[in-house]
């Protein structure tokens, strides 16, 4: 659903400069002009589109405790923005479940930690097939804050997305018209 959102904005991006395109006063008469708004378009919804992968393509593994004060901190902050669903998070209880564990155990191992520096909350991120470990509560926190690149009281990134691809288009063609003026 998040693919078909960002995909219907540049869209969208897309057909608003067609249309300025084949305005009878377009701006684009000039072949270096025409050649770097292109350019511009085309890196704006290359970087929308990277994104929006990359965040599909991650993935995470989050080790806790029931009782752990400082799991029940990034628990609440998590479930507080609900990021459990947007970052397919997997959480799995270690002190109950000893399979659980056993690949926590593992996978500290396998980046490379000793068993007395894996703490919980133990958090492990598969970014672009590159895993790394994070652990407590608030580098964990930090850390997904810049994920989204959003304060987790902001729930319309999707709009500011919109609005920021617009904007990347129409003030250089702002400009251009301006400076073509002068």
């Amino acid at each position: 659903m998040k693919k078909i959102k960002y995909l219907f904005i540049m869209l969208l991006v897309l057909v608003s400069f067609t249309w300025n395109l084949y305005a009878e006063d377009s701006i684009f008469q000039d072949s270096n002009t025409w050649f770097f708004a292109t350019w511009s378009l085309s890196e704006t919804l290359f970087l929308t589109w990277s994104v929006v992968n990359n965040l599909e393509e991650s993935s995470y593994i989050y080790y806790y405790w029931q009782w752990c004060p400082h799991c029940a901190n990034l628990d609440n902050y998590i479930n507080w923005v609900d990021w459990y669903e947007k970052l397919n998070i997997v959480k799995k209880e270690v002190y109950f479940d000893d399979k659980n564990r056993q690949d926590m155990l593992y996978d500290g191992k396998k980046l490379w930690l000793e068993e007395s520096e894996i703490w919980l909350p133990f958090f492990v991120i598969n970014k672009a097939w590159v895993e790394s470990p994070m652990v407590w509560d608030w580098p964990i926190i930090d850390y997904l804050k810049t994920i989204l690149w959003e304060v987790p009281e902001n729930k319309n990134k999707t709009i500011v997305l919109a609005i920021l691809s617009i904007l990347a288009i129409i003030i250089p063609i702002f400009l251009i018209k301006l400076a073509n003026k002068n």
